[in-house]
């Protein structure tokens, strides 16, 4: 029969009573120390307790063993002792290290947090605190600021970095592409280099009045007489063929005018005239008489007018000076003219042209000209007076015209 050491049983007993009151302590205490319930410990206790040592001086180990624990030496985990020496093995809890588990291991080593993230040390863990406009665990995730659909008429999101960028249709601007381009409005302002708009404006003529559209739509009012796009063609008012009778229509800016035939009148040349005594009408007047009512009505030639064609225009005797230096103004038809002086020309006697004659018949040092129709012109000297200035008596320098042949 084998013999058992009594006081290696109870001292093995001892230890394992201690160990469990001691994980029973560390599991509930709210200290932070670490429970014992790790399967290695409880296999070393098991073994002291099934086969404890056989004599005294293991005994004394086993207490060394089971002391060596008792200090708590590992900060961060669980103390297990070594049976065969006063030394022990410590098993840390998750994120630390060392030989005593006092080192909190820095999960931030490697950078983990993406797109500029902040990352933040635990224990066994680690967070990242994201930048503005990312998400996730890493920070990972580009928050997609398009979702919300913030762009207007019709633009494109593009998002970025904890913001986005709206790209307009043509004629919108604005951070959301809200504002319709006031297109007439650069018309007005067509001249401003300044404008941030691309496009032409709009030029409605002829004192057309652009009507805003949507975007870059618009469209010019016309006034009468005008149509196109930008009002720039003539409404051609003789496509109708307004005038009767063989008249011929005339087109003017939004209105018409008929030439009638001879024997017709009125506005579209619908009413025949009847001859009348053309001796009612003077110079050479037309009789006619008016289809509605009987009554007689003298058409004038060119430069007469009156009810009987007894006056005539004369534009020389509208107001303003015609004829300058002395020309004479001639009544024309629609128009006149001037009858110059020697030495003047043009349309209103304005120019003097001066030449000196070929030879001097002038005398007594006289000067010759020539006028603009070849007439020989002394000049006289001082007291000189004649045609040829051949005479000596007058006080007076005269001039006087000699027509050659």
């Amino acid at each position: 029969m084998i013999g058992i050491d009594c006081c290696a049983v109870i001292i093995g007993l001892a230890a394992f009573l201690t160990a469990s009151s001691s994980a029973t302590t560390q599991s509930s205490s709210s200290d932070g120390n670490n429970s014992i319930n790790d399967p290695e410990l409880i296999e070393q206790v098991e073994l002291h307790y099934h086969h404890p040592p056989s004599s005294a001086g293991a005994a004394a180990a086993l207490r060394n063993d089971v002391l060596a624990c008792q200090s708590d030496p590992c900060f961060h985990g669980l103390c297990i002792d070594h049976t065969n020496n006063s030394t022990y093995s410590c098993f840390c809890e998750d994120g630390y290290t060392g030989y005593q588990c006092q080192t909190n291991w820095n999960e931030c080593w490697n950078g983990p947090c993406k797109h500029g993230g902040t990352c933040v040390d635990g224990i066994g863990r680690y967070h990242c605190l994201c930048r503005p406009g990312f998400t996730g665990d890493d920070c990972q995730v580009d928050i997609d600021e398009c979702q919300s659909d913030p762009c207007q008429n019709g633009a494109t999101c593009q998002d970025g970095d904890n913001g986005y960028r709206c790209r307009c249709l043509p004629g919108y601007e604005g951070a959301f592409c809200q504002v319709d381009v006031a297109v007439c409005r650069h018309q007005q302002h067509n001249n401003d280099t300044s404008s941030r708009d691309i496009f032409l404006p709009p030029t409605c003529r002829h004192g057309a009045r652009c009507v805003e559209g949507p975007g870059l739509a618009y469209h010019c009012l016309c006034p009468e007489g005008w149509t196109g796009k930008h009002c720039e063609t003539d409404v051609d008012e003789c496509c109708s063929n307004p005038c009767k009778n063989g008249g011929h229509c005339i087109d003017f800016i939004g209105s018409y005018q008929c030439a009638c035939a001879h024997g017709f009148t009125g506005r579209n040349c619908e009413t025949a005239l009847e001859r009348c005594d053309d001796k009612l009408c003077g110079y050479q007047g037309m009789c006619w008489l008016d289809g509605d009512d009987g009554q007689t009505s003298c058409y004038c030639r060119p430069d007469f007018h009156g009810a009987h064609c007894e006056d005539q225009y004369n534009e020389c005797l509208l107001p303003g000076t015609k004829c300058l230096n002395g020309g004479q103004c001639i009544d024309q038809v629609d128009g006149y003219s001037c009858s110059c002086p020697p030495l003047w020309t043009g349309s209103r006697c304005q120019s003097c042209e001066i030449r000196q004659c070929p030879c001097n018949p002038c005398q007594v040092n006289s000067t010759c000209l020539m006028s603009p129709n070849d007439q020989m012109v002394c000049v006289c000297s001082y007291g000189r007076i004649g045609s040829l200035c051949e005479i000596g008596k007058s006080l007076f320098t005269k001039i006087y015209f000699h027509f050659t042949s």
